[in-house]
């Protein structure tokens, strides 16, 4: 496993983490379509920060020091993506 690997799949985990917690501040039964706006737009961003960060995780990956199956495992391992996935479930359940 290596360093450069492990490093983009922990700012991969935050940014998975932040887009989940905030996508529960939309509120679909206020309004859908302005819900569904800011959804799509939260998912183009993060669509493109992770393209930025993955950079050096699929070059890692190709060099055939990291596996997609290491980066499976500390992506679903990461305490940034367990955070988000509470924090929008608490976020869309109190406002």
């Amino acid at each position: 496993m290596s360093s450069i690997g492990t490093k983009a799949v922990k700012k991969l985990g935050w940014v998975c983490g932040l887009g989940l917690s905030i996508i529960g501040f939309v509120d679909l039964n206020k309004d859908p379509i302005s819900g569904l706006i800011i959804i799509a737009s939260i998912v183009i961003c993060l669509t493109v920060i992770a393209k930025l960060l993955g950079k050096p995780l699929r070059s890692e990956i190709e060099s055939g020091n990291f596996t997609t199956e290491e980066a499976k495992i500390l992506i679903i391992k990461h305490p940034g993506v367990w955070l988000g996935a509470v924090a929008s479930l608490i976020i869309s359940f109190t406002v």
